[in-house]
């Protein structure tokens, strides 16, 4: 009897699980396109530390509260110059995505620009818990990029798009 019910409740519990992964999009797949040459500017602030200093969290609070109240306009996104993962130390440029930079810019804003000839994408629509690893997505884009004859940079250009799509973009070395 006892051996029964341990089996129903694990049945119950991994029944659950996938239930949830599925509903949270993880069984979505992340598929890679390659595209022509493509141009971001982005007004935002560098960031170098630290992964999980708060500052990183309060400047893409910043980015998303300008974008809210209409002091800008586009979609938050994030530079990423590369990571030292073993020492968890990051560098990025966190701000927004805009057509063209404002005349004005925001306390501590700087615009970078960003040219690629190449840039493999992909669009994400997964919650934060069954997102796919950076290592992953990396992996991916250069593989298709491997078979087009392109070599990608180090860094990349996350865009976020509404509450939960994330489109990541990998250029191509200039």
């Amino acid at each position: 009897m006892k051996r029964i019910t341990i089996i129903v409740i694990t049945l119950l519990i991994a029944s659950t699980l996938y239930i949830l992964y599925k509903k949270l999009g993880g069984d979505q797949p992340i598929v890679f396109d390659i595209s022509g040459q493509k141009s971001f500017t982005i007004v935002g602030a560098l960031y170098s530390g630290n992964y999980n200093d708060r500052k990183v969290e309060e400047l893409f609070v910043k980015a998303r509260t300008l974008i809210e109240n209409g002091t800008l306009s586009g979609d938050v996104a994030v530079i990423n110059y590369g990571s030292d993962e073993r020492a968890r130390m990051i560098e990025q440029f966190i701000g927004i995505l805009v057509e063209t930079p404002p005349a004005t810019l925001p306390e501590g804003y700087e615009v970078r620009t960003l040219q690629a000839k190449n840039v493999v994408s992909t669009y994400i629509n997964m919650h934060n818990l069954v997102m796919p690893r950076p290592e992953d997505v990396r992996e991916g884009a250069t593989n298709l990029a491997k078979k087009e004859g392109v070599l990608l940079d180090s860094l990349t250009v996350e865009v976020y798009e509404g509450e939960s799509g994330l489109r990541v973009y990998l250029l191509d070395v200039q």
